[in-house]
């Protein structure tokens, strides 16, 4: 085998800027002198995204190629099933790729690559024509009584845990034309409407022609684990649970990826995405901190005047969505005027009571359980009108 490595992604203009950080990471974890041949499967035009891939490609003195791929006929039927077909359509590499590529890397745009690839790159197929890892999501909640679970078992592969990998990154042998036909994956993709389309398809029809290995190194999926303990271990990590370009930083998964962003050459797109993104934060805070504030000051203000919040509404029993400070505060108030608090509902479920009150994390058993309340009051001041919606479709 030469010392080489080819690399297929399949790639869209939308998400070509990310591309390239997907690149950039795998270049500089990648430099042991050996050369690499891409191949950018395309179904459109990625205009100034070609020019910007091709320099970084050529910077680290590696080879391109773009392959446009035929109209997908089926198009529609496809995207009833799933949103993009690049998909499905990268897919065709298998196909399309030169006689001499006698195996490739398939990588999707949604990773970093953190170290060196060579030692699985170079790895025995054993008689088989892929080598993925399991899909880590579903080793960890394979007996999930989940929609998704279910559907699966109905393809009867078996133990799902054990069964089941990521097609997202694969190692593919070229002696896989021999049994793969990407006219059947589609065919059988919208006839048997299949939910992850082409990993399913792998999954159940080209089962005995995959080898899986543990998804650890080379197919660990952002968020998972504790990161100060499993980072280092890791060479490919995939974004799959959370595109890191919707939070960007905010969590130490994100931050390693828009630091890799700030290596890439002429990224300024996704910089400014990131920071519109932090600019929105900051309103957003702002907007929180004033609400708080005018609540707050308003509250002062009648304790000042010897009021309390409820005299002139004579309630016996109240319930609080939102337990943050302001319904710490609001309690003391209830106790001290001889209002009960008949329960508590916060989305966050660090906590299960304040001060001896309940909380609950699920709204339908919230509602259940305060019927004896006059009235909810919101003390997620910020949230207020999209919370007021939606208590009015339950109550």
């Amino acid at each position: 085998m030469k010392h080489q490595m080819n690399i297929v992604f399949g790639c869209s203009y939308n998400y070509a800027k990310y591309a390239v950080v997907m690149l950039q990471s795998l270049f500089e974890s990648n430099t042991g002198g050996r050369c690499m041949k891409l191949f950018v499967m395309i179904e459109e035009n990625l205009g100034e995204w070609e020019e910007r891939i091709e320099f970084l490609v050529k910077k680290y003195n590696h080879t391109v190629r773009f392959i446009r791929l035929p109209q997908n006929r089926r198009e529609r039927e496809i995207k009833e099933i799933w949103p993009s077909i690049i998909n499905t359509d990268r897919w065709l590499a298998i196909e399309l790729l030169p006689d001499d590529v006698d195996r490739f890397l398939m990588l999707g745009v949604d990773i970093l690559v953190k170290g060196d690839l060579w030692e699985w790159y170079s790895s025995d197929f054993e008689n088989k024509y892929m080598i993925m890892c399991k899909d880590q999501f579903i080793v960890l909640n394979h007996d999930s009584n989940a929609e998704w679970a279910e559907n699966l078992r109905n393809y009867q592969i078996g133990r799902l845990d054990e069964k089941f990998g990521n097609c997202e990154i694969a190692l593919v042998s070229r002696d896989i034309r021999k049994v793969f036909s990407y006219d059947h994956m589609i065919d059988t993709i919208i006839r048997k409407q299949y939910g992850t389309v082409d990993q399913d398809y792998f999954n159940v029809y080209m089962a005995e022609y995959i080898k899986l290995i543990e998804p650890d190194e080379y197919n660990y999926l952002a968020g998972l684990g504790n990161y100060e303990e499993v980072i280092e271990k890791i060479k490919i990590l995939h974004y799959t649970l959370e595109k890191p370009w919707v939070h960007y930083d905010e969590t130490p998964w994100g931050k390693l990826w828009i630091e890799c962003v700030r290596r890439t050459p002429d990224c300024r797109e996704i910089i400014l995405d990131y920071e519109k993104y932090l600019n929105g934060k900051l309103e957003t805070l702002r907007r929180r901190e004033s609400r708080y504030h005018k609540v707050l000051n308003h509250w002062m203000e009648m304790r000042y005047l010897g009021k309390a919040c409820f005299d002139k509404y004579h309630y016996s029993a109240v319930a609080v969505y939102g337990a943050g400070e302001l319904c710490i505060h609001l309690l003391r108030d209830l106790e001290k005027a001889g209002v009960l608090c008949s329960g508590i509902f916060d989305r966050n479920d660090r906590l299960d009571e304040i001060a001896g009150v309940k909380i609950s994390h699920d709204l339908e058993s919230f509602l259940r359980e305060i019927r004896g309340a006059e009235v909810i009051v919101v003390t997620a001041v910020f949230a207020y009108d999209e919370i007021e919606g939606l208590l009015k479709e339950k109550t």
